[in-house]
């Protein structure tokens, strides 16, 4: 049988080994979860009102947003307090692709609005800014010269093409937009990252304690 003095020192030298597994795996930790984080792409944001002749357009009206050699995004407008607003998210162009598929700071953004079967260009643009959330009222008129819409190589029909009726825009006073909400967000934020990290590193300190213990 053990002597008391070995019995302790046996259990002294499992706690040295344990506190020396639990500082290195939250070590580990540290250098993990901030890269992990820092992996996340955020976008740029841009909300705001949608007019056209001074008018708030249909809900559903598509808004086109375009940087040059990046490509363009779109979204639909959707009525909040009376008026026609968007919301639109541009992520950051990835430099492990050769090609450019994002916003760069200081990209200009250009947006259009479509109207009946054309995309009137807005009289107000925006620079592509990474994280932000700039409010970007957008207004056209539908006496401008249009940009075509892009359609598909139209089939022969035996019956005669519909005519597109024009959406009927009715005139509402322009509200005050609350700050842009961060809706649909899969990305969890760093505060959680850090939360399950010190979580995986408490259940391995408890294993790796059981273990120990069995010796």
């Amino acid at each position: 049988m053990l002597s008391r003095q070995g019995v302790q020192a046996r259990k002294l030298k499992r706690g040295t080994k344990l506190g020396a597994i639990i500082w290195l795996a939250a070590v580990v930790l540290a250098l993990v979860v901030p890269a992990e984080v820092a992996a996340q792409e955020v976008p740029c944001r841009f909300y705001g009102t949608v007019q056209i002749d001074g008018a708030y357009v249909p809900g559903g009206t598509l808004i086109i947003a375009h940087i040059e050699g990046a490509g363009q995004w779109t979204t639909e407008s959707f009525t909040y307090e009376g008026a026609s607003v968007y919301r639109l998210d541009i992520l950051p162009d990835d430099p492990a692709t050769p090609q450019k598929d994002g916003g760069v700071d200081g990209d200009s953004v250009n947006f259009r609005i479509r109207f009946a079967a054309s995309d009137l260009p807005a009289t107000t643009a925006s620079t592509w800014q990474e994280a932000a959330a700039l409010e970007v009222n957008l207004e056209a008129t539908s006496t401008g010269t249009p940009t075509p819409a892009p359609s598909p190589t139209p089939t022969p029909e035996l019956t005669p093409t519909p005519v597109i009726p024009t959406p009927t825009i009715t005139p509402s006073p322009t509200p005050v937009l609350p700050p842009a909400p961060d809706e649909g967000s899969s990305s969890l934020a760093p505060g959680a990252w850090a939360g399950i990290g010190i979580g995986v590193v408490l259940v391995l300190a408890f294993a790796i304690w059981m273990v120990i213990r069995r010796l």
